[in-house]
C-alpha cells in the first residue's frame, strides 16, 4: 500500500487460479467422458455452433466387454480400419479412454447407496411408499412398510404372445437421526400373464419402538437399470399400557386383482411370504369402492397374564350402520375361549365385506368387546366411506 494505491495483485492472482482450477476440471471431466470443453471464448453463438455440428453428423458405438469384473481400470482405443482412406477433418474420432470394469452386483450397489442417500435426485420410476403400525410385539411395535411401482414403469420383454417378464430390486431403510435401525431387500421376479395389471407392491416388516423416524426405499428395473426412490416421515405412535388390554385401531385392507404383491422378510411382524396376484393390501384410509372385496382388521389384547377360558369368555359384537343408524350388515358375534397368539399376546379380528354389499355412502363400523380377560368393555366406532364404481 503506497499513499492512496492499492495493490491488488494477490487478489487477482487468487481469481486467476480458481478460474484456471475450474476449466481444468472442465477439460478433465470432457476427456475422460469422451468430449471436449470449449472454453475462454465470449462468444457463445460460436460454441453453439460448434455443438450443432457435433450433433448433426456423428455415430454412437456400443461395446460390452465380457470382461472379469475386476473393478480395475483398462484402457480403451478406438482405430479405423486399416485401409480406409479419409482426408484431414473428414473423421474425427472421440471416446473415453478408459472404463472401470465392475460387476452387476456393485453397478447395483452403488445404485442403491446413491439413491437412499439422496432419494430426491432418482425420479425415474415413481415410487409412492407408505408405513402401517399393526400393533405391538414382544420386541417392539410392529410396522408394515408398503411400497408401490406403476408396473408399467417397468421394461417387461414379451416372452410369448400373453406372457412378459423382467425383474427389480427394492432396498429400504429406517433411521432414527442417523442410526439404521431396519432394513430390507429384495429381488423381485414379474411376470405379467394375460388380464390387466396396474402395479407392483411390496411389503416389508419392521419392528420398532415408538417415535420419529426416516424412511427411505429405492427400487431399480433390473432391465434397464432405471432407478426411482422415496423419502418418508415415519412416526410410531405410542405403545398401549402395559398393564391394561388393548384395542387396536381399524384398518382397511382391498382386495387388488389389478395388483402384483410381494411379501418377504414381513415374518417378524406376523405376515408371511406372498407372490401373486389378488391378494389383500392395506390402504392408508378407510376408503373403498362398492365393486371391491375388502376387509376391516384390528387387533384385540386382553390384559397381560390373563386369558379366556371355558365358562370365561371374550365375546366381540361388530356391526355396520348407515343413515338413520339402520343396521347394512351383520356379522357374527364371536366368543373366543382359546388363548390369543404367543408371540403377540392378541388376537387379530378380521371382518369381510363382500364386493357389491354396500351401496354408496359413509357407514360407522362398531365393536363391543367384553369379558373377564379384559377388564371393563371397550368400544371403538370409527368410518368407512364407500364410493360407486
Amino acid at each position: 500500500l503506497e499513499g492512496d494505491r492499492v495493490d491488488n495483485t494477490p487478489s487477482y492472482d487468487a481469481i486467476r487460479a480458481g478460474r484456471d482450477s475450474a476449466l481444468a476440471l472442465q477439460s478433465m471431466l470432457a476427456a475422460e467422458t469422451g468430449g471436449r470443453a470449449l472454453q475462454r471464448t465470449n462468444d457463445l453463438g460460436a460454441v453453439l455452433d460448434a455443438a450443432r455440428q457435433d450433433l448433426a453428423c456423428y455415430y454412437l458405438i456400443g461395446y460390452v466387454h465380457q470382461g472379469p469384473a475386476d473393478g480395475a481400470r483398462h484402457g480403451i482405443e478406438i482405430l479405423l480400419k486399416s485401409g480406409v482412406r479419409r482426408r484431414r477433418g473428414d473423421l474425427i474420432l472421440r471416446y473415453r479412454p478408459y472404463y472401470h470394469d465392475i460387476s452387476d452386483s456393485d453397478r447395483l450397489e452403488r445404485a442403491f447407496s446413491s439413491a437412499l442417500r439422496a432419494p430426491e435426485l432418482f425420479p425415474g420410476l415413481p415410487v409412492s411408499v407408505e408405513a402401517f403400525a399393526l400393533g405391538p410385539r414382544p420386541a417392539g411395535q410392529g410396522v408394515l412398510v408398503k411400497t408401490s411401482v406403476p408396473l408399467s414403469s417397468f421394461s417387461l420383454p414379451a416372452v410369448s404372445s400373453s406372457t412378459r417378464e423382467g425383474s427389480a430390486a427394492v432396498r429400504g431403510e429406517v433411521r432414527r437421526k442417523e442410526d439404521l435401525v431396519c432394513s430390507f431387500e429384495n429381488h423381485l421376479p414379474l411376470r405379467v400373464q394375460g388380464g390387466h395389471t396396474e402395479s407392483l407392491v411390496f411389503e416389508a416388516g419392521c419392528l420398532l419402538n415408538e417415535g420419529s423416524y426416516e424412511l427411505k426405499v429405492a427400487v431399480v428395473d433390473l432391465v434397464t437399470r432405471e432407478i426411482g426412490a422415496r423419502r418418508s416421515p415415519l412416526v410410531v405412535p405410542q405403545a398401549p399400557p402395559p398393564d391394561r388390554a388393548y384395542m387396536s385401531e381399524v384398518s382397511l385392507w382391498r382386495r387388488d386383482p389389478k395388483s402384483i404383491l410381494i411379501a418377504s422378510g414381513a415374518s417378524a411382524i406376523g405376515i408371511g411370504d406372498v407372490s401373486g396376484r389378488g391378494a389383500f393390501i392395506p390402504l392408508p384410509e378407510r376408503r373403498m369402492n362398492s365393486d371391491q372385496e375388502a376387509r376391516l382388521s384390528f387387533l384385540l389384547c386382553p390384559r397381560p397374564g390373563t386369558a379366556p377360558e371355558a365358562g370365561f369368555p371374550i365375546s366381540v359384537r361388530r356391526e355396520l350402520k348407515g343413515e338413520a343408524d339402520l343396521n347394512v350388515a351383520g356379522f357374527r358375534d364371536l366368543t373366543i375361549e382359546d388363548p390369543p397368539d404367543a408371540a403377540t399376546g392378541c388376537y387379530q379380528i378380521s371382518s369381510t365385506i363382500p364386493a357389491g354389499t354396500l351401496g354408496e355412502g359413509v357407514y360407522r363400523f362398531i365393536i363391543e368387546a367384553s369379558g373377564q380377560p379384559l377388564g371393563a368393555t371397550i368400544r371403538r366406532e370409527v368410518d368407512l366411506a364407500v364410493e360407486a364404481r
